[in-house]
């Protein structure tokens, strides 16, 4: 343990010298990670684990966040109130779950895989957007009433909308291209 502790202390005295690039101390900062994980008492868990608890996270905020959105109508505003309250909750709740666990450091195909992800992630909210704007202009074109009311509500349903979607994609993604393709033997 003691050993442990002065690697640990050796590469942080390492770390704090001025003189490095940015990719030396990314380099040293990821060894830091390793020594870390291999300290910690705490049950490891994957990185396929994390992110499959990310996207259940995911799925569950942006339910939350249509259920708010529409609840109005359905069960009254009191009842809008609560599934921002649970969204608040979900959060908690996967903060405290997620510290139980130490999480495994990922590797450089894990990392290159989640940059992929996240990149194609960014594009869905942004479409998102795009899309209920084209929707709600149709609409009041419709109408002849081009004129809507937005309040909070209605901003804090679709930021839990779009960051529940983000996460549903991103992690979604990520699972995608991670998967293991079949080997020629399989397929027969």
């Amino acid at each position: 343990m003691a050993n442990e502790n002065t690697s640990l202390k050796e590469l942080y005295a390492k770390y704090s010298k001025p003189n490095m690039t940015r990719a030396e101390r990314q380099e040293l900062m990821e060894k830091i990670a390793r020594e870390r994980y291999k300290i910690d008492k705490r049950k490891p868990i994957t990185i396929k684990g994390q992110t499959v608890s990310n996207l259940i996270c995911g799925i569950i905020i942006a339910l939350e966040a249509v259920f708010g959105a529409f609840g109005k109508k359905l069960i009254g505003k009191t009842g809008v109130d609560i599934f921002f309250i649970l969204a608040i909750i979900t959060l908690v709740v996967l903060v405290a779950l997620t510290s139980r666990y130490k999480k495994e450091p990922a590797d450089e195909l894990a990392k290159e895989l989640m940059t992929k992800a996240a990149a194609y992630s960014a594009y869905v909210p942004i479409a998102l957007i795009t899309l209920i704007g084209i929707v709600m202009h149709l609409n009041g074109n419709r109408t002849d009433h081009e004129i809507y009311e937005i309040r909070g509500d209605h901003v804090i349903s679709l930021a839990l909308l779009l960051a529940g979607i983000h996460c549903v994609v991103r992690y979604g993604m990520y699972l995608w291209l991670d998967r293991t393709p079949k080997s020629d033997d399989e397929e027969e």
